[in-house]
């Protein structure tokens, strides 16, 4: 698919956000930054995006959407597989997907913080996100994964292919703590001959916690 010119300074800005967040951090980059980094005014890239918040939360609707298109490739792919064939692969591709992206678990626990903060006294959204057309977006795709996992979870149970008789729910969250706790520790891990801290090879480790997973949808 052709984008159009307007389409294709939104994709430099945001790749170029993407890349300059990850390595300084949000707080440390400016609009600026940005802008000598695409060679562009920082007037530009205001034009396309009003403010680093909004920024942000467009860099995070990205990363959703990616996320959701690999979820839903494998949705559907593995229709005429068993639901635990089907969840499994689910697993492996977002802990790839993590793994990968080290920057986009960043995005994705932030707006997980940032929501949870709205029924809690320290709310985090400030008045500029919550008016972002992308904190919009996203709120209307995050439910997504969840969605999608839960129903393969409902088809295992009824195949027979999962023996837990768990809550979708239960399972999924416990599926999600293990995957996300992997993750993080994985990102903050010194990467030197793939070990970590605890001298544990990354590879084994990450099998073991997917090995955990499968277990967890075996066993009733």
């Amino acid at each position: 698919m052709t984008l159009t010119k307007r389409e294709e300074k939104e994709l430099q800005i945001l790749k170029s956000a993407e890349k300059l967040f990850s390595a300084r951090g949000y707080e440390n980059t400016k609009m600026d930054d940005i802008a000598v980094d695409i060679s562009v005014s920082k007037g530009l890239v205001y034009f396309y995006f009003n403010s680093k918040e909004n920024l942000y939360m467009a860099l995070t609707y990205r990363c959703m959407l990616k996320m959701n298109d690999l979820f839903y490739s494998i949705f559907y792919k593995k229709q005429s597989n068993s639901g635990f064939e089907s969840v499994v692969e689910l697993v492996e591709a977002y802990v790839g997907f993590l793994n990968e992206n080290p920057f986009y678990l960043e995005l994705l626990l932030n707006y997980t913080r940032l929501v949870r903060s709205t029924s809690q006294q320290t709310n985090q959204l400030t008045e500029t996100m919550k008016t972002s057309i992308y904190f919009r977006k996203i709120k209307d795709i995050h439910n997504i994964p969840i969605t999608i996992f839960q129903e393969e979870i409902i088809r295992g149970q009824q195949d027979g292919s999962i023996k837990n008789k768990n809550s979708p729910s239960l399972l999924y969250m416990s599926m999600w703590s293990l995957i996300i706790g992997f993750s993080q520790l994985r990102s903050a891990a010194k990467l030197n001959n793939r070990m970590t801290m605890y001298k544990l090879d990354l590879e084994e480790w990450k099998n073991y916690v997917i090995h955990i997973i499968k277990n967890t949808f075996l066993n009733d």
